[in-house]
């Protein structure tokens, strides 16, 4: 081929901006080859007042290896973490776990009474209507983002601010379940 010295450097230019965009993207592009799908990420609208709050999802697995959920970030609280809702004889307790394992060719539902991402120490009201981005860390795809969306989903699915034993709890409520957060 045949080309001037013009076609060669816009080809060039071309090739260098290809190699920029996949590279920027490499991230990106090893969330899908690892298989996780974040979904129908939601949080309940809180008083004002409300100190803590939580967020739900689906993460959906189509990889061939499982992964865990150990945390998270997000500007709308100073901490992320990884909860779930057990049986403790008559009482439902709330407990911080270390990470939510997510099986290879597995769905798992984060919701009320259940699994849930814990936003502890919420730096503004979780407002109806409002978005806010969570960064999830994953221990085999790393950091995703997701967004959240505030909505009402009814009284079926009580979220923290709005039962008595978590509806104002502070650091001394999560240390007497067991440390730091539980």
């Amino acid at each position: 081929m045949n080309m001037s010295f013009k076609s060669r450097r816009s080809m060039a230019a071309l090739l260098s901006l290809l190699v920029l965009a996949l590279s920027a993207g490499i991230p990106r592009l090893a969330t899908a080859m690892d298989g996780l799908m974040l979904d129908d990420a939601w949080s309940r609208p809180l008083p004002p007042t409300a100190a803590n709050g939580a967020a739900y999802l689906v993460i959906h697995n189509h990889g061939a290896h499982a992964d865990r959920l150990v945390g998270g970030s997000s500007d709308i609280a100073e901490r992320v973490e990884v909860h779930d809702h057990v049986m403790d004889g008559d009482l439902m307790k709330m407990v911080r776990l270390e990470g939510a394992d997510i099986p290879a060719g597995e769905v798992v539902t984060f919701k009320p009474h259940g699994l849930h991402v814990m936003l502890l120490g919420l730096t503004r009201p979780l407002v109806e209507g409002e978005q806010y981005t969570l960064t999830l860390e994953f221990e085999q795809a790393g950091n995703q983002e997701i967004t959240v969306v505030v909505e009402d989903r009814g009284m079926g699915d009580m979220q923290h601010g709005e039962h008595g034993e978590h509806g104002d709890h502070g650091e001394k409520k999560h240390e007497e379940h067991g440390g730091t957060g539980s």
